[in-house]
């Protein structure tokens, strides 16, 4: 097919096939946004595209600025595939613009009296699995498709993550405040001959979604402990919290929870840390009943908890 008649539809399909071959599939948002919005686009010779019909899409589409994103990085996947191959002489997609990003308020860490609380209730499975993510930093449905297999109990780590790049396959250490309720559902699932690390078991309180455990419904539970609402990654919220407040080095909580160090080179091909490390970080993290989201949190004579 001559480059002028490739249409943008050819070129995605394209693109995704070589990104599956690289082992760096898209991600489902952007195969959503791709599905409802820019596949009106698909029959529409690349040659032909200008800024102002990606443009249009986006302002058109209603969005808020943090899904306009989307589009802009489905315009990038696109263009970079057809840069790379000369079917296009320039990249349109890089003068699109989306709606400012709104500062979330969506998810929220545990407090220090919840945290407390959940220490106090740990002979209930779904608090077992709330503290879990809060000391791994795992999104929900990570935690949820653990294997047994990538479970390393000796060495104190679990093989894990999705997402992103970065997030896939990562080393995530198991603090040892943790390792009693690793051990606890590691037991279970091997006696039950169960895929997972969670085993669902409505009789515990983890019901199923998709043949793993059902993470959000985890989280509906916690009402009972007079905890308020919280949703499923808000516990990923507390560990990179925790980091924060008690210093743990940026590079080792981005190795932990998965995020990418985008343009910092040095740390993100240079800097290596190795497991201990990692486990001297996680380790070093409050726990148990008495413990504080923040050094700063003290009681009073009162038992009442005060910033000083």
């Amino acid at each position: 097919i001559p480059s002028v008649d490739i249409t943008v539809g050819q070129i995605w399909e394209q693109a995704k096939k070589e990104r599956e071959r690289m082992g760096n599939p898209i991600n489902r948002n952007y195969l959503s946004t791709w599905n409802n919005h820019v596949s009106q686009l698909k029959d529409m010779p690349i040659s032909a595209v200008k800024a102002m019909h990606l443009q249009n899409i986006v302002d058109e589409s209603g969005l808020k600025g943090s899904t306009q994103q989307r589009f802009v990085t489905v315009y990038h996947i696109i263009y970079d595939y057809a840069m790379a191959n000369d079917l296009v002489t320039k990249d349109y997609s890089k003068y699109v613009k989306y709606a400012a990003i709104e500062t979330s308020t969506l998810h929220k860490p545990f407090t220090t009296t919840e945290m407390r609380t959940l220490w106090q209730h740990t002979d209930l499975d779904i608090v077992k699995v709330v503290l879990i993510q809060c000391y791994t930093g795992l999104r929900p449905t990570e935690l949820a498709t653990i294997e047994l297999d990538n479970v390393h109990l000796d060495e104190r780590y679990m093989i894990g993550g999705m997402k992103t790049a970065a997030g896939r396959n990562r080393t995530i250490p198991i603090a040892e405040c943790i390792v009693p309720f690793i051990e606890y559902f590691y037991r279970i699932s091997t006696f039950r001959k169960f895929k997972y690390l969670i085993m669902p078991d409505l009789t515990r309180g983890i019901s199923t979604v998709s043949g793993h455990a059902n993470m959000y419904f985890i989280y509906k539970s916690l009402s009972q402990l007079g905890i308020g609402t919280h949703r499923a990654h808000d516990a990923r919220h507390t560990f990179v919290t925790l980091c924060d407040n008690y210093g743990i080095d940026d590079t080792i909580q981005k190795r932990i929870v998965g995020h990418s160090f985008k343009r910092d080179i040095t740390k993100g091909v240079y800097t290596h840390k190795v497991l201990p490390q990692l486990l001297t970080a996680v380790n070093a993290l409050p726990h148990g009943s008495q413990m504080t989201m923040t050094p700063e949190e003290k009681q009073d004579e009162n038992g009442s908890l005060v910033v000083v």
